[in-house]
């Protein structure tokens, strides 16, 4: 099992090099060996390709496919008997496209009018290059090591399937001191709240509110246990049936309004403000306690229940709820709006666009620390949104041309980028955070990563290096996985990767906490930005791969430095 994943991992490594046309022709031949054992992954490449390498690389077309086919020739030179086959079909095809060239100027002359030859011909340069690549690959797969290979067909892969496996959500955490977030999905297990309050929405419908110190297991979408504590409910028609178990006792809501506190000896009562309850004793025998009653649960047999009188000022820390959220919400806010306020008369950074509307100019974000104007962004496209706690704003990005537009003058021996981001769906190979233009020696590319069946994502920092090595420009990805699942769609993140080369070091967090520390392998004479699009990609070509964010974003900073692992836990609001 080891073994396969290892696999698993150096394909989706190497596939994502060649994506992003940093592959050397060993990674290429490491690349195709590992698939020619795997079905799945022989698939897999070939799709990748058409879509990311193929056909969305538009300009300098064949020069791209010479690229990758010299390189599929030297993995297969030893293969003599496929090797006239592989220079037929490239002549072949290359000959097509010549012809079509041809056709296009003699065209081009007879009317007299400019024609774009990278246009007339185009079809047939990409025609060409899927085929010959697809062919090659096709013949390597099934030849390899002189012997055929049976490749199952496409609808014999087994589909990977995403599963969730939470029962609830997080709607409200307010002076929690563990890292809850509202929006996070809960799995079966413990939960344990120290103090302030948290608020739960169940899969079948069900609500329940529990007050710190608490401590209970969630047990499915219809169970809870109570191990200590006090909870409230609130179960809808649809939900009739939700149980919390206590030490002595299930406790089964019929569609109520109920308090249920354990407390440290494990005696336990139940107080019934709406609706109706059935509690149930160990031996199974069962009552029911209508609205204004209550239950002191103290022994294992029901016959030494006392009922009693309901009392609301027994869970009377629970109205606190609506006053402690507003204070909570408002205290977040202006511990931003003082960290934002701080935060800009910091030195090293270069560009901070905190996403508030500027009701006099929409489109424009604007960069708000001390450097220029002139690194304002454009707004194409997304909509302004709501972000992610009450009073702060965000800009929405669905659609595939929505973007900010940027040029961040200035180059760099370290940096730090940081966004607060909500993500809604990772639904493409990659989906921008910050892209330049491009992906020149220097150049810096931070986003995240989606490698096809794969259950989790990755965050991915790609970095251009201007020094040669060994004759070429060294490009390389630093990644960190894995990273957001389905189950996480709608969630925010505070994200932030620092670079420094005095150090040797790539950091990547996530809400404020460092998760990895890599080496940084390649050097450069500097890093830069410029032109740029955040949540999105200008690739330089006549077609753009797709690689818009799908989700929201609310802030986004850049220093000049990399900022301590203290600083990055602050500007994340870390408590």
């Amino acid at each position: 099992m080891s073994s396969n994943n290892d696999s698993q991992k150096r394909f989706d490594e190497l596939l994502c090099l060649v994506v992003e046309e940093q592959a050397t022709t060993e990674q290429i031949t490491e690349l195709l060996d590992i698939a020619e054992h795997d079905a799945e992954l022989k698939h897999k490449l070939k799709a990748q390709l058409e879509i990311d390498f193929l056909l969305s690389q538009v300009e300098q077309t064949e020069q791209k496919a010479n690229v990758f086919v010299d390189a599929v020739l030297q993995a297969s030179a030893s293969e003599s008997q496929i090797k006239d086959f592989e220079k037929q079909v490239i002549g072949a095809i290359q000959a097509e496209a010549d012809a079509a060239k041809q056709q296009a100027l003699r065209q081009e002359q007879q009317n007299q009018t400019p024609i774009d030859n990278k246009v007339v011909y185009l079809p047939w340069a990409i025609s060409g290059f899927s085929m010959a690549a697809c062919v090659l690959l096709s013949v390597l797969f099934f030849f390899y090591g002189g012997r055929p290979i049976t490749v199952a067909p496409m609808a014999q892969v087994p589909v990977v399937e995403v599963e969730d496996n939470g029962v609830a959500v997080v709607v409200n955490t307010v002076a929690n001191k563990r890292d809850y977030r509202i929006g996070q999905t809960i799995s079966p297990g413990k939960l344990k709240i120290e103090q302030g309050f948290m608020e739960l929405e169940f899969y079948n419908g069900a609500q329940l509110k529990i007050a710190g110190p608490a401590e209970l297991e969630v047990i499915s979408a219809q169970r809870v246990k109570l191990l200590s504590g006090k909870v409230m409910t609130d179960v809808p028609h649809v939900a009739i049936g939700f149980t919390i178990d206590t030490p002595n006792s299930e406790v089964v809501d019929l569609g109520t309004a109920i308090g249920v506190s354990v407390d440290e000896n494990g005696q336990s009562q139940v107080h019934v403000f709406d609706g109706l309850i059935e509690a149930v004793d160990k031996d199974g025998n069962k009552q029911q306690i209508a609205k204004g009653e209550a239950l002191n649960i103290d022994a294992p047999k029901m016959s030494e229940w006392q009922q009693t009188k309901a009392k609301a000022g027994q869970f009377s820390e629970f109205s606190e709820i609506a006053d402690l959220t507003v204070f909570a919400i408002d205290q977040k806010h202006q511990r931003w709006l003082e960290m934002r306020d701080l935060i800009i008369q910091e030195p090293s950074l270069v560009a901070y666009y905190d996403f508030e509307k500027d009701s006099s100019k929409p489109r424009i974000l604007k960069n708000v620390a001390n450097t220029s104007e002139e690194f304002n962004g454009a707004i194409v496209g997304a909509k302004w949104a709501a972000g992610p706690w009450p009073g702060k704003s965000s800009l929405d990005f669905k659609r595939s041309s929505d973007r900010v537009r940027v040029d961040i003058d200035g180059r760099f021996d370290e940096f730090t980028l940081a966004a607060w981001v909500k993500i809604d769906s990772l639904d493409r190979t990659f989906s921008a955070l910050l892209l330049t233009d491009g992906y020149r020696p220097g150049d810096m590319h931070w986003q995240l990563g989606q490698f096809g069946q794969s259950r989790h994502g990755l965050i991915v920092l790609g970095l251009a290096a201007t020094l040669e090595q060994k004759g070429a420009y060294k490009g390389r990805n630093y990644n960190y996985a894995p990273f957001f699942s389905v189950a996480d769609s709608g969630t925010w993140y505070h994200l932030a990767t620092s670079v420094s080369q005095n150090s040797k070091e790539v950091k990547t967090y996530i809400n404020g906490e460092l998760v990895k520390r890599q080496p940084l392998l390649y050097f450069s004479d500097f890093w830069r930005i410029e032109k740029a699009n955040i949540a999105n990609w200008n690739s330089k070509k006549n077609a753009n791969p797709l690689r818009n964010l799908n989700g929201s974003m609310a802030e986004m900073m850049i220093f000049s430095r990399a900022l301590g692992d203290d600083e990055v836990a602050q500007i994340a609001l870390k408590d």
